[in-house]
This record gives structure tokens, C-alpha cells and sequence, in this order.
């Protein structure tokens, strides 16, 4: 009897092996015929995560929904507790909220739970200056810009300028504060007013020349 026991202790556990790396999930059958890294993947996931085989496969589809498409393996945690993933020839980095995934950074720019590219503007602190009067002789009020390149301002998109004016043009009481591109020109908040934003030739104070 004891010997007919193991047999059929050893013949289960095989059974269990040949339904993949993760025969106690609920979607692992579905998961292995869809994607040829899964089952991998979420081996490496429930053991660098410490997570459930279910949650495992939670997280395995939210990094598949940021575009990964190969063995997620190499997964450390890093010293603020979030983790990082090496997959693809890439590392990304995620944050969990209990088991489940509450984002995932790939360098600077968020790729879950929506798509949010990093604002190069917010990088750069206010260089603030005095502004005087016509005889140059008395301060009038103060200004304030940043500099950036000519790539930087081909790809600002209108969420980053709406970001920078409410950060850091509304409510700050400067005179202007612009964005200048190397070259000269930029975008310049006449009176600090996010609402109203004007392109054209700046001074090396980013006060605008010519619109």
C-alpha cells in the first residue's frame, strides 16, 4: 500500500510539471498558448515578486500590456521597494500596491497605468533675474526662465506646457517667465499668465522681441 501511495504521489507530481511553470493559476493553460514566454515568466515573477501564482499572472499582463514580448527574468527589488524587470534587452521598474502592479516606469517615462512621457521641462529650475527700468538704475520686478534645447522643444507636447505654466508660471508674480531655446527663440507668459503663452525672439532674459 505505501509503495502504491508514492507511485501515485510521483505520477501527480509529473502530471502537475507537464501543465507548465504555473499549473495552479486559473489562466496559466490559456497564458502558455498565447504567449511562448509565459510560462517562464511567470515562474520569475511569482518568485522574485512573492506573490501568488494567480497574482503572478496579473502582473506578467500588465507588463505584456507595456509591450514586453519575451521572458521577464532577472527580477530584483530594489532599495525603495520597487522592483526591477530585465526583459526585451531592458529594465523597468515597478511599483506594487499589495500584489498588484500600480505602475511601470521604463526609464523616466510611465508605462503603466497610462502612458505619461517624462516632462524634460520639469527638470530645469528658474533662473530668476531683476528686471529694471528704461535707466536700468531701479528694479521693477523680477523674471524668470529656463533653457532648453532646440530637440527638447520639438518634443514638448501640450501636456508638458500646460505643466510647466501651472508649476511654474501661475501664481509665481514674476514680470515673464519663458522658455528659451538655444538660438533665441522660445515661449514666453507675458505677466506670468499660464493662459496666455507667446512664441517668437527672446532676449538672453526671455523677454520677447518679436512675436
Amino acid at each position: 500500500m505505501k509503495k502504491r501511495i508514492l507511485y501515485l504521489v510521483a505520477v501527480l507530481a509529473l502530471l502537475l510539471s507537464a501543465c507548465g511553470g504555473s499549473p495552479g493559476s486559473a489562466m496559466a493553460e490559456e497564458l502558455s498558448a498565447k504567449y511562448d514566454f509565459y510560462e517562464k515568466s511567470a515562474e520569475n515573477i511569482k518568485k522574485g515578486f512573492d506573490v501568488s501564482l494567480d497574482d503572478a499572472d496579473q502582473v506578467f499582463l500588465a507588463l505584456v500590456d507595456c509591450g514586453i514580448s519575451s521572458e521577464m527574468g532577472y527580477i530584483t527589488k530594489n532599495s525603495d521597494g520597487s522592483f526591477k524587470v530585465y526583459a526585451s534587452g531592458t529594465d523597468y521598474t515597478v511599483s506594487m500596491d499589495g500584489n498588484t502592479v500600480s505602475s511601470v516606469f521604463l526609464g523616466e517615462d510611465q508605462l503603466y497605468p497610462e502612458y505619461i512621457p517624462h516632462n524634460d521641462l520639469m527638470d530645469y529650475e528658474l533662473t530668476v533675474k531683476d528686471v529694471l527700468n528704461g535707466s536700468g538704475d531701479t528694479v521693477i520686478g523680477q523674471c524668470a526662465y529656463i533653457r532648453v534645447s532646440a530637440n527638447e522643444l520639438e518634443e514638448m507636447t501640450a501636456d508638458h506646457l500646460r505643466e510647466f505654466a501651472e508649476s511654474r508660471v501661475e501664481g509665481s508674480g514674476y514680470s515673464w517667465v519663458s522658455i528659451i531655446v538655444t538660438g533665441g527663440n522660445g515661449i514666453c507668459f507675458p505677466g506670468s499668465d499660464p493662459a496666455f503663452a507667446e512664441y517668437g525672439k527672446l532676449d538672453e532674459d526671455g523677454s520677447l522681441l518679436q512675436a
